[in-house]
């Protein structure tokens, strides 16, 4: 009774510890590469938002940048976007890989110094 025990433990553990983590479609970016586009699409957005201005003669270079980086990573707009879309639809996939973009920018955060070039003292007030 106990070694049929100790077998069928053993088996689980095995077999639970060999298993092949989930794998999305193909037609789906893999998790590391959606973190990778992910990462510069959400930078990009960041950029557009706060140095291109809201006008329609600079939506052309808005759309430039995010080309460029469909570009960079073998991949396309659509592709993207039906990648966006399953991993929203699958959050048992989604929030790992939101989570990791989240440490990123902390540890990017960590590493740029604060801005010293402007004073809230009077330089006398020293």
């Amino acid at each position: 009774m106990k070694i049929g025990v100790a077998c069928i433990f053993f088996t689980v553990l095995v077999g639970s510890c060999s298993a092949e983590k989930k794998q999305v479609p193909d037609e789906v970016l893999a998790p590391a590469r959606m973190q990778a586009v992910l990462w510069e699409m959400i930078r990009a957005d960041v950029f557009v938002r706060d140095h291109l201005a809201p006008d329609s003669l600079q939506q052309p270079k808005s759309f430039g940048i995010y080309n460029d980086i469909f570009r960079r990573h073998g991949t396309t707009r659509e592709q993207f976007r039906e990648s966006l879309t399953y991993y929203r639809r699958h959050p048992d996939l989604f929030k790992p890989l939101l989570d990791s973009l989240e440490q990123r920018q902390k540890r990017v955060i960590l590493r740029v110094p604060a801005d010293t070039s402007r004073r809230t003292l009077p330089r006398n007030a020293e």
